[in-house]
């Protein structure tokens, strides 16, 4: 059955006095957006607020509390500026005007970080008395936010960059506070003897580079970012509790220097329980590159490695460069660890199989005799296909499970555990153990690749009744039609049994969601199709042409209700008309603006 038409509004249904405001404000602000006058940094509260939907669609109206309440809006800009802002002038200092800052190089379009505490800036400066006084200030080098060095206000100034800006700053007496006029407390540098207490100074700074620095496990473990990850899917991706590591790293005593391991690679799991506990603790990215000071109760502790030359309660500095690592997942129904999933590769996009779906996968099995002895491939890969839920499956599928040794039903068991957790065309590793899948092996790797899948799904308010197998998947389209959308459909209707054609339309017909034009399998599955969807429909006799359905029995329907089915192919073709929210309280408001003519003569 094709949809090829619906409209989704029926005005008739609509109150508009309910939206006469909304309309109007809305009206306004669509006319305002048109002529491109909207304030330059408008943002979608005070967009919502201008169209009259106030109250709840901000950070504070979802839960977040993040939004900008009792935050200056300056303050949350001069943070943030972006390329478009070089030249402009904001102030630092929470509306006082003792520290401003103009923008002359925005930092990096993909970076949004600012220094916090603990963080390594290394700075670029220079100092000048307003008014073309000679430069009295300079500095080049790297220091950690927070420790005191930076004056206060160089300090506040700081935390409004990211990593590659270069702006200027306006100091007044009042944003000092009584401090020295230098801005970085150091021996042997520039004097400001001679400058008045009162001078305005401008400084042009530049934040060159900024390495993260974290204090993980109650300050036992300092981990500073030496080499940032890459940008791109997955970036911020962290290594999950049972995740397989790859990596290398090169450790020396803190105290002597003394180097006890060269850099080499490394692999681990983070759910071993005999490994330092820094390997547990540690939060990395891939490809970053950290360098860690880890305390000795997360290292080798009171006694030490002497075979490394590792002395007792020694502090470890570590050098560690993130490589990839396979992702470990508990999925057994229990979550007893009966069924641990490895990724492989990961897949595309957000959806996952459901119930009842029909995938189809390449599939291959090894069997070990124990968990750590080598595996034993018990057939090639081969192509198979599989519903999820149904508790049967084809004959290729069964055959390899029948080589393994697990009967007609096992590997099956397994992909119905692991099918649901998998992306299209991930590959992945299902480690299954007895108590999964039976047989004589302590542990079966079931290694499947996603191809994709065929979505069956019962028909809402059916009782599951009828069931829609999607055969053509809509394209780039998300809307539905509602209850008494008009829309624009081919369909055939078999008996399920002898295929019998019972009714069909070969070229679109124009109907009306629940008026009753079509059998109500058709009709009820059509609030969930989308325009260009194509599904088949199984219904039982109640739901077509049964006894006090309304409909006339056609010739070839089975005599016998209660064994009667019919296969429905339905289409879903072309829009008529569709109106989006905008469009709606436009509507709604010009209604309600047009002279009423009911009793009119």
């Amino acid at each position: 059955m094709p949809l090829d038409n619906f409209s989704k509004v029926d005005f008739s249904k609509i109150d508009p006095s309910e939206y006469e405001e909304e309309g109007a404000a809305a009206k306004a602000m669509q006319e305002r957006m048109l002529d491109g006058d909207l304030p330059e940094h408008m943002g979608m509260e005070e967009m919502m607020a201008g169209m009259g939907m106030g109250g709840g669609m901000g950070m504070g109206g979802m839960g977040g509390g993040a939004g900008l309440e009792g935050r200056d809006w300056d303050e949350y800009r001069v943070a943030s500026m972006e390329p478009g802002d070089v030249g402009l002038t904001l102030d630092c200092s929470g509306g006082k005007g003792a520290l401003t800052k103009t923008l002359r190089r925005a930092g990096a379009r993909d970076d949004f970080e600012n220094p916090s505490d603990r963080w390594e800036a290394v700075l670029r400066l220079s100092g000048a008395v307003a008014g073309g006084g000679a430069p009295f200030d300079s500095f080049e080098g790297c220091v950690t936010m927070g420790e005191g060095r930076l004056s206060a206000w160089l300090d506040k100034a700081v935390r409004t960059m990211k990593r590659g800006e270069a702006s200027a700053f306006t100091v007044l007496p009042a944003a000092r506070e009584g401090e020295a006029l230098l801005s970085v407390r150091r021996e042997g540098g520039p004097s400001a003897e001679g400058l008045p207490a009162e001078a305005v100074l401008e400084y042009e700074v530049e934040l060159r580079e900024l390495r993260e620095v974290q204090m993980l496990c109650d300050g036992l473990l300092l981990q500073k970012t030496l080499v940032r990850a890459p940008k791109g899917p997955g970036s911020w991706e962290l290594p999950g509790e049972r995740a397989e590591v790859r990596c290398s790293w090169r450790g020396e005593v803190e105290a002597t220097g003394f180097v006890f391991r060269g850099e080499a690679p490394f692999r681990y799991s983070r759910a071993d329980a005999s490994l330092l506990r820094v390997w547990r603790e540690l939060k990395m990215k891939r490809g970053e590159v950290a360098e860690l000071k880890v305390a000795p109760e997360l290292a080798y502790g009171s006694g030490g490695e002497p075979e490394l030359g590792v002395p007792p309660d020694a502090s470890l500095l570590l050098r560690v460069a993130m490589g990839d690592w396979n992702d470990v997942e508990d999925v057994s129904p229990g979550r007893d660890g009966s069924a641990l999933k490895v990724v492989e590769s990961r897949g595309e996009g957000w959806q996952r199989p459901m119930q009842r779906y029909v995938c189809t996968l390449s599939l291959e099995v090894e069997v070990r005799a124990c968990a750590e002895s080598a595996p034993e491939k018990v057939a090639p890969e081969a192509e198979v296909t599989m519903a999820l839920g149904g508790g049967s499956v084809e004959a290729p599928l069964e055959e390899v499970s029948r080589l393994a040794g697990l009967g007609a039903w096992g590997v099956g068991a397994a992909l119905d555990v692991l099918l649901p957790t998998m992306q299209r065309r991930e590959r992945a590793v299902l480690r299954c153990s007895q108590a999964l899948v039976g047989g004589p092996h302590e542990r079966v790797d079931v290694r499947a690749t996603l191809s994709s899948w065929v979505r069956v799904e019962p028909v809402p308010h059916t009782g599951e009744a009828v069931v829609r197998t999607v055969l053509v998947e809509a394209e780039q389209e998300h809307e539905r039609p509602n209850e008494d959308a008009r829309c624009e459909i081919t369909f055939a209707v078999r008996a399920a049994g002898s295929g019998a054609l019972l009714e069909e339309a070969t070229e679109p017909v124009s109907v009306v969601q629940g008026d009753g034009a079509v059998i109500r399998a058709i009709d009820a599955a059509l609030l969930e199709m989308k325009r260009g969807e194509v599904a088949l429909l199984r219904a039982p006799a109640a739901w077509c042409y049964g006894e006090g359905s309304g409909y006339t029995r056609p010739a070839g329907f089975p005599a016998d209700e209660a064994e009667a089915e019919v296969e429905a192919k339905a289409e879903v073709a072309t829009t008529v008309a569709t109106c989006g929210w905008l469009a709606r309280m436009a509507a709604a408001a010009a209604a309600a603006a047009a002279p009423s003519v009911i009793g009119s003569s």
